[in-house]
């Protein structure tokens, strides 16, 4: 059981998930506090993904418990946890945009749906979103004409739109171009710079690096090592840890 920590807005104790007779996660616990981000790195299949689904309860954990707040999230009653899911942003590989509607619709969807705003506020808010992510120029065209970089920015003022307080954002670049990488980045820093709360997996261990407040190694379904960057990155205790960082610093080429 993890110790309980007054100062964190969010909270995860012991969780396990399986799917089928393979564990996934086992038993995992960790904590974010207000404006802190962390990034979690680890090879495919050792569960980060399933954790930030889990967080989200996109997907259930068979156990544990999070919290928001200091408060237990009930997953079971829908209207708890669906002003959760407002506070928490989720934000996925794979945009996870509606195709029918354009992006400025993609973003006031919720607020019109789920919060309840009027049309004139939804979109009000919408267009301010978009354009802080930087596309004022794009808010009518429709996925199927942006590129990957603009329709996960969408993605974004779309989290954005519903003042989360948390942000989980899974491997947010990982299905785009090189080229396109770095418009994402510069979103996600300026929110970092603006005290966004967030919990991050990725691959890209130099975005990683200079974003982070702590590094977490996530392998098989356990948190391996975590800490500052330059100590999991540079010094990891764990020669796990050692192992991964050098290989994929090398692959990756940045660092």
């Amino acid at each position: 059981m993890a110790i309980i920590d007054s100062s964190s807005v969010l909270k995860v104790e012991n969780l396990r998930k399986s799917f089928g007779d393979k564990e996934i996660l086992k038993g995992l616990s960790l904590s974010v506090r207000k404006g802190e981000v962390k990034v979690i790195i680890g090879p495919s299949g050792g569960g980060k993904s399933t954790l930030l689904q889990c967080i989200n309860f996109l997907v259930v954990p068979d156990e544990g418990e999070v919290w928001l707040e200091g408060k237990k999230i009930s997953h079971g009653k829908k209207r708890e946890l669906y002003a959760y899911r407002q506070q928490v942003g989720m934000i996925f590989q794979d945009f996870n945009l509606f195709d029918h509607l354009n992006a400025l619709e993609n973003v006031q969807i919720g607020l019109v749906r789920v919060k309840k705003c009027d049309k004139a506020e939804a979109r009000a808010r919408a267009l301010a979103e978009l354009q802080r992510v930087g596309l004022a120029e794009h808010v009518l065209q429709y996925p199927a004409q942006l590129s990957g970089g603009q329709k996960q920015r969408v993605s974004i003022a779309r989290a954005l739109a519903m003042d989360p307080k948390v942000m989980l954002l899974d491997e947010p670049t990982s299905a785009l171009d090189p080229e396109l990488i770095g418009e994402v980045h510069a979103v996600i820093k300026d929110l970092v710079a603006n005290g966004m709360t967030m919990l991050m997996a990725t691959h890209q261990i130099g975005f990683a690096s200079a974003l982070a407040d702590e590094i977490i190694f996530m392998e098989d379904g356990y948190i391996v090592e975590q800490g500052p960057p330059a100590k999991i990155l540079l010094q990891a205790e764990c020669a796990r840890t050692r192992e991964f960082c050098a290989k994929i610093t090398k692959i990756s080429g940045d660092s």
